[in-house]
């Protein structure tokens, strides 16, 4: 992995990320790459954001990659367009060109056509594909991050965990899960972050929702706060509890014990090992804890980069943990909950969200 020491310019992070696309288009023949999804747009343009509405994958700007010159088209409608180029790919200049506006009422019925008749003079015999249709080849580029990108890793995660944090302490006893909700949604947009994930539980809700999406319900003694927030394209996730006065055993028990798996998650997350061993060896911490069968109730994390989750870590998984790579893992216990965004690096992970400015437990690692 390029080292996280070495920082790039926003036209050189682009370029470096051209040249892998090119280097796949070359081994499938493939002319022309069309980006339609909006995580991959912001991918290969370093952190333009392409959305209008969060809720919709496709982006209101695609991006054509082309072989014959390794350069970035956009094509847009009238309205995005020069909002795009001026905002979302400044720095870009040369980098991204227009590839053609089109009038917002007159939506391309084809795109693929469209490129095709625009770009290549509908000449049938060039092979253009769509990230729609090529994905899965696709966006394992994504998951080595480049130098830059390991960098935004690292503020971003500090910045999440500031928040977070600070909500955490702020609240007061009485207040819905909504109000709270809503005061880190505030923080995270003021800095430049999308809140995408953000989950309160109060008192037994802790225990019984293992997704708690925000509810009127108010808090009287202890509470879950989750969130996945992305900025520049990039994800982070990170959560928190908090308990108003003497907190009981049981609860101390399973929050030690969540705290222990989490920790042989990160512990064993290094380059060169098997994302499935890295599960494996989680699991065996959940049943030496004494907790064998939680971690069938909730997916323990997995890779995160331009999404929540690139792609979940089990015991089935093939992928291999790399250096420049960032994971999330969120084991669970009913009630307790451990997840912070790490980055692998040459020696030990860098907990992307510690803060250093919470109170800490010391773990085993197993």
């Amino acid at each position: 992995a390029e080292s996280a020491h070495v920082m790039m310019s926003r036209k050189e992070e682009c370029a470096l990320k051209v040249e892998r696309v090119i280097s796949l288009m070359e081994q499938h023949n493939w002319d022309g790459l069309y980006l339609t999804r909006g995580d991959n747009v912001s991918w290969i343009t370093a952190g333009a954001r392409v959305h209008v509405n969060t809720g919709v994958e496709s982006g209101v700007g695609k991006i054509l990659v082309t072989k014959k010159d390794s350069k970035l088209y956009l094509f847009s409608n009238n309205i995005e367009s020069q909002r795009l180029m001026e905002e979302e790919l400044h720095g870009l200049e040369g980098s991204v060109n227009t590839g053609r506006v089109w009038s917002w009422w007159e939506v391309p019925a084809d795109e693929i056509a469209m490129v095709r008749t625009t770009w290549y003079g509908g000449d049938e015999a060039v092979k253009i594909v769509s990230d729609a249709q090529v994905n899965a080849s696709l966006i394992p580029l994504r998951w080595n991050l480049t130098p830059s990108e390991q960098q935004r890793v690292v503020t971003n995660g500090w910045v999440v965990g500031k928040i977070i944090e600070e909500v955490a302490r702020d609240f007061s006893l009485g207040e819905t899960e909504l109000k709270v909700a809503g005061r880190l949604q505030g923080l995270l947009m003021g800095a430049g972050f999308e809140g995408l994930v953000v989950l309160v539980a109060a008192d037994e809700r802790t225990r019984s929702r293992r997704h708690p999406l925000p509810t009127d319900k108010a808090i009287t003694q202890y509470a879950m706060l989750v969130v996945t927030a992305r900025r520049g394209g990039l994800y982070t996730a990170a959560s928190r509890l908090v308990h108003f006065g003497p907190v009981d055993d049981d609860l101390r028990k399973s929050h030690a014990a969540v705290a222990e798996v989490d920790s042989v998650f990160i512990a064993n997350t290094r380059s060169g090992s098997r994302v499935c061993d890295v599960f494996r060896q989680g699991v065996t911490a959940y049943e030496q804890q004494g907790y064998p069968d939680e971690w069938t109730h909730h997916h323990q994390g997995g890779l995160i980069g331009y999404q929540g989750r690139e792609f979940l870590g089990s015991a089935q998984s093939p992928h291999v943990v790399q250096e420049g790579q960032a994971y999330a893992w969120n084991p669970t216990i009913a009630g307790a909950k451990s997840e912070d965004t790490i980055l692998v690096t040459k020696g030990d992970p860098i907990i992307a969200t510690h803060t250093g400015d919470w109170p800490y437990i010391t773990a085993s690692n197993g």
